[in-house]
């Protein structure tokens, strides 16, 4: 992205030269007062030039996400204006005057003489064409005012005088009745935008801005700073804008006024240019030393990370890179033939002496800044984990740091910390609390395990002062004990099914029918006394596949017993059916419906199972989100499932493509 950016500057600087260059050569031909039509060739140039500037700072300034550094390089260019509209000023002011000067000629050179009485015929002829052509000028002028109406020009009203003609339209649209009458008709003929239209939105901001700033200069901004004008440009807006700028209202706690929405327009058009601006470049650039082989096992690409040979992240943001100590990191980029600086593939041209991303370290030991210029990775600290976070299909590693541990009376122990960046809290196990004689405060806690379940616990907090085994830091954390025993009743069965890795919802209650399936003929063979299925017989039944939805209902409902007991879903009035599954009452108790439909299934938000249902839902005709919400309710009533329903839609490809 920076490279980009600095190309998008160098290039928005090149077309300011040549911008530059021209308005000299502009003033030069008007200072040793060049022809007419030289003139008008540099003020061509000039003009050319100011557009190629303008192309070029808009392609600079849609690489720029920060609002301060746009409204710094939008001043800039507002200079650039200023001094573009000076030059082009001095350039036609100097051309009218040239055209005066040659009217003034011609009419002095008709005018008959006895000297030149033999050109008569001559003079005569070019005075009617001056005056055919002011005629014609006036005639057009006074069309384009009238709606191409046909004028009559002579005898009567302005005539045939050209600067007449010019008072006249001055008289007309100069009036600044006429100039609030036009800008009212232009935002009411503005179509209203739709709901996927942030071109359009954007053009409405433009156009309320322009047309306020006009008003304000003729000095009728009351025309458009009222409640009817208010109204009809809310109108422009979708359904969903709407919606959300009256929202803003109640949040604030404001009035309605032209200010605040043209303020909340403003705001709101930037976020989305930021939102629909891109990340990183999908421009492929090609590098010399790189070949694709259609065959073979040796194939080269151009990897984003020439170490796991895939491009969803960069070799910064490898963990396999990051997990190393700093001599493999060395050792790795050598054999791999890596830019020091950037972290790159290294080229012919491209080395860390001449690399664009050279820059020295900004670590600092001991209060001295590192002299070296090599990227930060390669950085040779003293203190380092022995293993970072290092994700794999099968396993995760986390980083472990060894750390002594300050309790009472000057007993320390010393320790092994395990750092988990996705944890909310801090534990430490209840025997190495005991031995240092730690005291804490009593505290209930709760936990929310994998799949959504939550567990209330009561435990004790402690102050603790860890150290570095070769340092005199000391650092204060709050840790709350454990005896290591936090374990969810479900986790052989989690780890059996893996219903992280599950997709599909059908899936997974045939996946688990099979298994319990298995496992009442197991059980089967233990007590002789229960009836097995052999495995010989029909495929799964109905009863089994209901069983196991029964199942994956109750475990999913583990983390909501607790809150339906706190009387946190009354509005809902949930019960407990004769399955011991959680239901919600309605109003349509008497309706000719199915019991599923009177009484949907309570579920909660954060569990995989709702999410699973939702994009089943969603998959019966790819519908809106709302429509999705719908399906899912006739049978259960998942807690925010339009929230889960707008995720599900956005992130469906075929709704994507529709």
């Amino acid at each position: 992205m920076s490279e980009l950016l600095k190309e998008a500057k160098i290039s928005r600087r090149n077309a300011k030269a040549t911008l530059t260059r021209a308005g000299k050569t502009l003033r030069h031909t008007l200072h040793v007062q060049r022809p007419a039509e030289e003139v008008k060739q540099s003020l061509t140039k000039l003009q050319e030039a100011y557009e190629k500037l303008i192309t070029k700072h808009e392609e600079l300034t849609k690489l720029i996400e920060d609002d301060a550094e746009f409204e710094t390089e939008e001043a800039w260019l507002a200079d650039c204006q200023e001094a573009f509209m000076n030059f082009e000023i001095e350039g036609k002011k100097h051309l009218d005057e040239a055209a005066k000067q040659v009217s003034k000629e011609n009419i002095t050179n008709s005018q008959p003489s006895a000297s030149d009485a033999h050109n008569e015929n001559n003079s005569d002829q070019n005075e009617n064409n001056n005056v055919n052509l002011e005629q014609v000028l006036a005639d057009n002028a006074l069309s384009v005012s009238t709606g191409s109406q046909p004028v009559t020009t002579g005898g009567e009203g302005i005539g045939t005088n050209y600067d007449a003609a010019w008072e006249y339209l001055d008289s007309i649209y100069g009036y600044p009745r006429v100039v609030s009458d036009t800008v009212m008709q232009d935002i009411v003929k503005f179509r209203a935008v739709n709901s996927d239209e942030d071109g359009r939105f954007c053009e409405l901001v433009h156009l309320v801005k322009r047309s306020y700033n006009t008003l304000k200069e003729v000095g009728l901004p009351n025309d458009m700073d009222n409640s009817h004008m208010l109204s009809i440009i809310e109108k422009k807006m979708c359904v969903d804008d709407r919606k959300v700028w009256s929202r803003d209202l109640e949040k604030d706690k404001k009035t309605a006024s032209l200010h605040g929405l043209m303020t909340w327009m403003n705001v709101e058009m930037k976020s989305r240019m930021r939102a629909s601006a891109p990340l990183r470049t999908s421009t492929k650039h090609s590098i010399n030393h790189l070949k694709q082989f259609q065959g073979g096992e040796d194939q080269f690409s151009n990897h984003r990370c020439w170490l796991c040979k895939t491009s969803s992240h960069w070799v910064d943001q490898c963990p396999k890179f990051s997990s190393l100590n700093h001599d493999q990191r060395l050792q790795c980029a050598r054999e791999h033939h890596a830019c020091y600086s950037c972290l790159k593939r290294a080229s012919r041209n491209h080395r860390m002496s001449n690399c664009s991303r050279r820059k020295q370290c900004m670590e600092k030991e001991n209060g001295v800044q590192c002299v070296h210029f090599h990227h930060p990775l390669y950085r040779n600290g003293s203190q380092r984990a022995d293993v970072t976070s290092v994700t794999t299909d099968q396993e995760a590693l986390l980083p472990v740091i060894s750390v002594n541990i300050d309790g009472e009376n000057n007993l320390y122990k010393r320790g092994n910390v395990l750092l988990d960046s996705g944890a909310q809290l801090s534990l430490i196990r209840q025997e190495t609390a005991e031995t240092l004689g730690l005291e804490g405060d009593n505290i209930s806690i709760t936990l929310t395990k994998v799949g959504g379940e939550e567990e209330e616990i009561s435990t004790k907090v402690y102050k603790i002062q860890v150290s570095p085994p070769d340092s005199n830091k000391r650092f204060v954390i709050k840790a709350e004990e454990t005896n290591g025993s936090i374990r969810s009743s479900n986790d052989s069965e989690r780890e059996c099914y893996r219903l992280q890795c599950i997709f599909d919802m059908e899936e997974l209650i045939r996946v688990t029918a099979w298994v319990l399936w298995l496992k009442n003929n197991l059980m089967a063979k233990i007590k002789p006394g229960n009836e097995a299925r052999k495995a010989n017989q029909a495929p799964l039944t109905p009863e089994e596949l209901e069983q196991s939805r029964i199942y994956w209902i109750k475990h999913t409902q583990t983390s909501l017993e607790e809150r339906v007991k706190k009387n946190e879903f009354k509005m809902l009035t949930p019960f407990v059916d004769a399955d011991g599954i959680i239901r919600v009452r309605g109003r349509v108790d008497n309706a000719v419906v199915s019991y599923e439909t009177k009484h949907p299934v309570l579920l909660p938000y954060s569990h995989r199972v709702s999410r699973l249902i939702t994009e089943e839902a969603h998959r019966c005709g790819h519908s809106g989100i709302a429509t999705t919400a719908a399906k899912t309710r006739r049978m259960y009533w998942i807690i925010r499932v339009h929230d889960i329903a707008k995720a599900v839609k956005f992130k469906c490809v075929v709704s994507s493509n529709e």
